[in-house]
């Protein structure tokens, strides 16, 4: 009977859902940004390899909304939440009560179960939970603090609030992709509008360049008119430009201090990460 108590917790929430004919919480993405976008936390995925098994999902509660991150590491199902709330989001009960009641440390606090461990921290921006299944009793508490203190590192300090707010001086100016480092932008604005202008150097004499006109919604920048074209210099000196696509749609999401591209039309463009330049 040593099962992983968030996998049933979880199942006895979606039948009570079904008979009630209430909405379900949980709501499935295909990413980590996804999901860390919409609860505005920073769930990151583990410095090994192996990791296998990705399940990320949101869960829309009363305080706010929780991010989960399920992934299976040798062997062992860790299941990692991150909300911006301060009550136990963990999703663990031990004799009907929940683990960590009141608000969480700075510090790693361990809880070690029948068949699983759990830990315990925040940042200044969101609280964090891992929980790892081991029903056999396998796993040492030393590796589980190691691996704790491991993700906590990974997910910073914290402080990853918008860019400050949607106004020339807050968003307007240059920006470098810290990912290829191969791309640079400038964000301007243009009758009451911004308008990002993105160049990405394929060669010496050709270049990239997006052009699209960003609309704030919530936490992200969208976009539904992007033209990108082929730029080549010749011999001449003159510029050759070829349309290679227009109207594409996509979004810009804060990660950390810069602007991460998602739903880019090129996949080499989707882990690009534009800091604006001091």
């Amino acid at each position: 009977m040593k099962k992983l108590t968030v996998m049933i917790l979880a199942l006895a929430m979606l039948a009570a859902f079904a008979q009630t004919n209430m909405a379900n919480p949980v709501t499935e993405y295909a990413s980590l940004d996804e999901i860390n976008s919409i609860a505005g936390t920073n769930l990151v995925h583990p410095a090994v390899m192996g990791v296998s098994e990705e399940t990320f999902s949101t869960i829309t509660v009363p305080e706010g909304v929780i991010s989960q991150y399920g992934f299976t590491v040798a062997g062992f199902g860790y299941t990692f939440r991150g909300a911006r709330m301060s009550g136990d989001i963990s999703g663990v009960y031990v004799n009907g009560r929940e683990v960590y009641p009141g608000e969480a440390a700075y510090e790693c606090d361990f809880f070690y179960g029948d068949g699983f461990m759990l830990s315990r921290w925040k940042n200044d921006s969101a609280q964090y939970t891992l929980y790892v299944e081991d029903p056999d009793g396998i796993m040492d508490k030393e590796t589980f603090r190691l691996i704790s203190w491991e993700m906590q590192e990974l997910v910073g300090t914290g402080s990853y609030e918008m860019i400050s707010a949607y106004d020339e001086s807050g968003l307007a100016g240059n920006y470098q992709d810290t990912f290829s480092q191969r791309a640079w932008a400038e964000i301007r604005q243009e009758n009451g509008r911004y308008v990002m202008e993105i160049h990405w150097a394929d060669s010496a004499s050709e270049y990239y360049r997006w052009t699209m006109t960003l609309e704030p919604s919530g936490e992200k920048l969208i976009y539904s008119d992007c033209v990108c074209c082929s730029v080549t210099t010749l011999d001449d000196g003159t510029e050759r430009l070829i349309t290679i696509y227009d109207d594409a749609s996509g979004f810009f999401t804060v990660s950390g201090s810069g602007l991460k591209w998602n739903g880019a039309e090129n996949d080499y463009c989707r882990d690009c990460v534009f800091v604006k330049a001091e």
